[in-house]
């Protein structure tokens, strides 16, 4: 009888991975886990950085610039505007005041 061949996972007894493949694999996962470590520093950086502005120092939606009546005011006076050009442009005969209540 012959010698017991080892088993391994691949089914071939004299499969074996070189250890330059195992230090080559090794760094790529060093590597994408140091990448995800970055980006989820940079977005926790970002949501602290946002939400300290928000709350401790303009204290209202002023982060994104003006202010909220009058940005509230321009809205309506935009919709007002897109109702407009929708009745000249896309329909001549029908009537809009449905859709005012949008």
């Amino acid at each position: 009888m012959g010698a017991a061949k080892r088993s391994t996972f691949s089914g071939d007894p004299e499969f074996r991975v070189s250890s330059r493949v195992w230090i080559i694999i090794i760094i790529i996962i060093i590597i994408i886990i140091i990448i995800i470590i970055i980006i989820i520093i940079i977005l926790i950086y970002l949501f602290i950085y946002y939400l300290f502005i928000y709350l401790f120092l303009l204290d209202t939606l002023t982060v994104w610039g003006g202010q909220l009546a009058s940005h509230a005011t321009a809205q309506e006076d935009a919709w007002q505007h897109t109702l407009a050009f929708f009745k000249k442009h896309l329909m001549k005969n029908t009537d809009l005041n449905h859709m005012s209540r949008l």
